[in-house]
């Protein structure tokens, strides 16, 4: 991989990729895009919209539209149950239809029975689904290929509140805070309307390519200039009063990204 520029947002993924195919002859491959496990909370406070629609995620190669196909599964500690949902006549792909209709008695006894309902929300599903875009790609021999790929992400919004911040350092550690992301997080927390968001973004796969990532060009944006971004990804500067960005060259990545928003709904 040569190049990769990504732009992390609470509302819109977008991802540029320069691919180089350094062999002598072409090669025609799988390409898959690893999003992070959706978690059946993180879909609660949205529409009844069907779960690719909500994701509206998009490919390009060389200016031309691709139409992925999406392979979704059902995972139960990391165990996938797809089959077992199947035969229960429930569809991961309606995730989102099911929390709102619910299931029937017998669904809801056979779910109850394998562990599968939610531990703290009644009538809930307890599986997380993984999605994985794939397309069949060709890389010519010596040639550049360029890729973008753009998604809604699937923000995990878990109740974080002032108290969160100031007693529970597992959490804010988890975003690297410093004491005055602290205090601006919990001022914030305190106004009406404020919420916390949590972004991951799949980078480590980026590890799975030949070679280092020549140049990964990072820019997280954020929705309004007194929103609060918390996140371990190192070196990050501000750019301008709404994002901050990091350039790395020849880098392996071995973690993904997270990313921590707190502001305005």
């Amino acid at each position: 991989m040569e190049e990769q520029d990504l732009f992390l947002g609470r509302e819109k993924i977008r991802t540029r990729f320069l691919f180089r195919n350094e062999s002598a002859k072409d090669i025609t491959a799988q390409v898959s895009f690893f999003m992070p496990d959706i978690a059946p909370e993180d879909l609660m406070k949205r529409d009844n919209v069907p779960l690719l629609d909500m994701l509206d995620f998009t490919v390009e190669r060389d200016g031309r539209i691709i139409k992925p196909k999406n392979d979704i599964r059902a995972i139960l500690n990391d165990n996938d149950i797809t089959a077992q949902l199947k035969a229960l006549k429930i569809t991961p792909e309606d995730i989102t239809q099911y929390l709102s209709s619910g299931f029937d008695s017998v669904q809801m006894d056979a779910l109850k029975k394998i562990g599968a309902m939610h531990e703290f929300f009644d009538g809930l599903p307890g599986w997380n689904t993984r999605l994985r875009p794939h397309w069949e790609q060709e890389f010519i021999a010596g040639a550049q290929v360029e890729i973008y790929h753009t998604y809604n992400p699937f923000l995990g919004t878990a109740n974080i509140s002032p108290e969160t911040i100031a007693n529970v350092p597992a959490f804010t550690e988890s975003f690297c805070m410093n004491d005055a992301q602290k205090t601006h997080a919990i001022e914030l927390l305190r106004q009406p309307d404020v919420r916390a968001y949590d972004l991951e973004y799949t980078l480590s796969t980026g590890a799975h390519w030949k070679g280092t990532i020549r140049r990964l060009a990072v820019t997280i944006e954020k929705n309004d200039e007194s929103d609060l971004i918390a996140t371990c990804l190192q070196d990050l500067n501000p750019q301008g009063l709404m994002a901050y960005g990091v350039l790395y060259k020849d880098i392996n990545p071995t973690e993904d990204i997270r990313v921590l928003f707190i502001g305005k709904e």
